[in-house]
């Protein structure tokens, strides 16, 4: 449930350098050509192009795509600096990430799955480029880019996956769209007509409170979706709601609010996929070192009271896809050690996000997604299958999944811990006070 981060607003990002991230697998080679081939540079975009690739060969793509585009290709390399109107194209058997604007070129760190991972490359680009990325998945097998597209749309940036039908293998694509996780399904002559204006968003909402017309609009939108949903964002920050719907307004390139509106009457779909906005997860393992640290007393004082009746119950609402609530399980059972047997721990975990649910019910993961754990943990508490890591079924059976809207519905009671980040902090005083009263 929790909300996504502040979306840039488009006057901030008018001069910056907008980086599109192009990820691909089986069938990439046409798609990714397509869309270079009918884009122009403009000044304000540079490519980067994650193409699973056998590892043993030397790649051509550099050669191949320079003869079908107009901009600079060239080969990426550590270090260097990302730069407008160029593409750069990642070597077989490395991963390709970005850091404070330069390229990071690592080798994997295991030989399972396709390389380069397109999730750790758009996860880079969130995290360095925010609003003013873009990722795109093109034709593949698999699922590699959806966790990516999440992060991507968690920092305020783009998502655009191909068409199904325009693609030669749809796998990747159909992933991101059945996570909900794509802001724009496009053929790649379309998208390449689209990132071609993509420094153009125009502001159609003031944040400042003196455009009434969008105070009113907005309202009309929050009781639309409270009456067609049942979801109720009427006292929820109301700078947050505006951002995320400027971030989609302008993702589908609309001129005005009142065209938004007109957009809803014509794809009743678009409700969904706004309130979604509102309620993307910001989440990983581990996430905020000093927040983890500052919980780990109080494990240890819980534990402590515990020892009597051998009980502990935490609640983690909001809890998004899961990854805090493992990370919690995980810190319980470290501590716990050989006696965790000997306790009945439950930890429940509540979501609005049905579709979140299902994920941190499976309990599985990207290689993306658990890159920062130690290899300790990762044998300890998870399985490898693929190139990704389920959880174990033990401490899956630690906690317990169920959807609950915290504002409507009533809190759980008798737990040791309620732990709420990432959720009181998009919530108006008065709605704040009520859940901790």
């Amino acid at each position: 449930m929790d909300i996504v981060n502040d979306f840039r607003l488009p006057d901030e990002m008018s001069n910056g350098l907008i980086v599109v991230a192009l990820g691909a697998s089986a069938g990439g080679l046409e798609a990714i050509t397509a869309v270079l081939r009918n884009s122009q540079p403009n000044d304000h975009l540079a490519f980067v192009i994650a193409q699973h690739m056998a590892p043993q060969h030397r790649s051509l793509l550099v050669e191949l795509l320079s003869k079908n585009c107009d901009y600079d290709v060239v080969g990426a390399e550590d270090g260097v600096e990302i730069k407008p109107n160029t593409v750069y194209v990642n070597t077989p058997n490395t991963d390709i990430s970005v850091v404070d604007g330069r390229f990071h070129i690592s080798l994997p760190s295991d030989n399972v799955g396709a390389k380069p991972s397109i999730d750790k490359l758009f996860k880079s680009l969130a995290v360095n480029y925010g609003s003013r990325s873009i990722a795109v998945v093109l034709s593949g097998t698999g699922s590699d880019g959806t966790q990516g597209f999440r992060e991507v749309r968690d920092a305020g940036g783009i998502t655009i996956a191909q068409k199904p039908d325009t693609a030669k293998y749809d796998g990747m694509p159909n992933s991101a769209i059945r996570a909900r996780l794509a802001d724009l399904i496009l053929s790649p002559e379309e998208i390449a007509n689209y990132l071609s204006d993509s420094h153009h968003r125009p502001e159609v909402l003031k944040t400042d409170g003196k455009d009434e017309g969008a105070v009113v609009s907005v309202d009309s939108l929050i009781d639309r979706i409270l009456t067609e949903t049942g979801l109720d964002f009427r006292q929820y920050k109301r700078a947050t709601l505006e951002r995320q719907l400027q971030r989609r307004i302008s993702a589908l390139r609309l001129a005005s609010i009142d065209d938004y509106f007109a957009y809803l009457e014509e794809d009743p779909e678009e409700l969904e996929l706004v309130q979604r906005s509102f309620l993307i997860s910001v989440t990983s393992f581990f996430r905020d070192e000093e927040a983890f640290e500052a919980l780990s007393p109080v494990l240890d004082n819980i534990i402590q009271q515990a020892e009597r009746k051998r009980s502990i119950r935490i609640w983690v609402p909001a809890c998004a896809t899961g990854e805090e609530v493992y990370s919690i399980a995980i810190m319980l059972a470290e501590r716990l050690g050989a006696i965790l047997k000997g306790f009945e721990v439950k930890i429940f975990a509540t979501d609005i996000n049905e579709l979140n649910l299902d994920i941190a019910r499976q309990g599985i993961y990207t290689d993306a997604a658990v890159e920062n754990l130690s290899p300790e943990l990762l044998k300890t508490y998870f399985e490898q299958e693929g190139n990704k890591y389920r959880i174990k079924k033990w401490l899956r059976d630690m906690c317990m999944f169920a959807k609950h809207d915290l504002v409507k519905d009533p809190c759980f009671l008798r737990m040791n811990l309620v732990s709420c980040r990432n959720l009181l902090i998009y919530l108006n005083n008065s709605l704040q006070d009520q859940l901790v009263n």
